[in-house]
């Protein structure tokens, strides 16, 4: 899933589910490949999301597709994945 704001035109946040049985299949990798891509073809300028502070996995991903992540200062339990896509 990718959102576009109204209230910030270029910006857009992304959300991914992979169930359980289908986890380490590299799924959530072509997912967030096709999400970008597709924020890029919108003209998007910045993509991102928040992922549980203790999903070491989802967080190893976003790291090796080149988001950038921070502490989320609104909820420790998360932390700030952003990738600028121009």
């Amino acid at each position: 899933q990718s959102r576009y704001p109204a209230d910030k035109p270029r910006e857009c946040e992304f959300a991914i589910v992979v169930a359980d049985e289908h986890r380490g299949r590299g799924i959530g990798s072509k997912l967030m490949e096709v999400l970008m891509k597709s924020a890029k073809e919108q003209h998007q300028e910045r993509m991102l999301g928040w992922v549980l502070s203790d999903n070491q996995p989802m967080l190893s991903m976003m790291k090796n597709l080149g988001f950038s992540i921070a502490p989320y200062a609104g909820d420790a339990a998360y932390q700030l994945c952003v990738k600028e896509l121009i």
